[in-house]
């Protein structure tokens, strides 16, 4: 079941960056603690004097802060070659509270555009619109919609319960000059195998895995269909299986990245 949450208007900022680690393998990377919660809109002063770590393979850096109620996720591309196809496949985040880099369950980050009335649906889902907020969204024929999906290969339900109320995960982005800025809030409690959680408390450990890039669903369907045509003649030239195939090895397919990191989130008390 798809939870969606529909971000507007506002333009991220990159902060003010604090000290620089690079990952290493094991390595536990401390969360901050906050005790204001970290707006999802991309203002600097949310992440001022925060600790960086560096993913040096794709040129990016990471921050993690937590309350109570929530994990916060900062992740800067530095140069924006490294994104691939994340435009269109979005970013997943895999969590495992076991320390275990699985593939389990994640939740799946994206952001589309869709036509206002679509839009609005979206929104009604969440909170109650006036007719006064309908038509100001009615002003403009489409928005961005930022939306998240949980996938849970061993869950047992593939979807909440209907009614089921549930604490929503929340994530933006958006280019400031050569960098781009992803910002995400992700519920420590997780209620339900398909509701979004962490499932950690504050003071405990969780293995993260960031995923993004690759081939999109159009491209793999395109090379599939590639793949399927086989000794097509067109004015006596023929096309054979081994052809298809030399074509599309032919292009560069995006690269996919991904890693992980331990993260051990902060305590009040500390």
């Amino acid at each position: 079941m798809k939870n969606r949450i529909l971000i507007t208007l506002g333009v991220l900022f990159l902060g003010l960056l604090g000290p620089l680690r690079t990952a290493a393998e094991d390595q536990v990377i401390s969360s901050s603690w906050t005790n204001i919660p970290v707006k999802i809109d991309g203002a600097e002063d949310d992440w001022r004097g925060a600790e960086y770590t560096i993913w040096e393979k794709g040129d990016v850096q990471y921050s993690f802060r937590n309350d109570a109620e929530n994990l916060y996720i900062l992740f800067v591309f530095k140069n924006p070659k490294f994104r691939s196809t994340i435009e269109q496949t979005g970013i997943n985040l895999y969590i495992n509270a076991e320390g275990k880099k699985k593939k389990d369950y994640s939740i799946l980050f994206q952001k589309k555009t869709v036509p206002t009335e679509e839009a609005i649906a979206i929104l009604e889902k969440e909170t109650q619109l006036s007719e006064e907020q309908k038509s100001q969204l009615r002003a403009k024929p489409a928005w961005n919609v930022y939306q998240y999906e949980v996938l849970n290969k061993d869950a047992k339900v593939k979807q909440l319960p209907a009614g089921m109320r549930t604490q929503t995960a929340f994530f933006k982005y958006a280019p400031q000059q050569q960098t781009f800025v992803y910002e995400f809030a992700i519920p420590l409690s997780r209620v339900h195998e398909m509701a979004a959680g962490v499932g950690v408390e504050p003071g405990k450990t969780v293995t993260v895995g960031f995923e993004w890039g690759g081939q999109t669903e159009a491209m793999k369907k395109m090379a599939s269909r590639e793949a399927s045509g086989t000794n097509i003649a067109n004015e006596g030239i023929g096309t054979t299986t081994s052809d298809i195939l030399g074509s599309a090895r032919g292009r560069a397919t995006p690269p996919k990245y991904s890693f992980w990191a331990e993260v051990r989130l902060a305590s009040q008390m500390e």
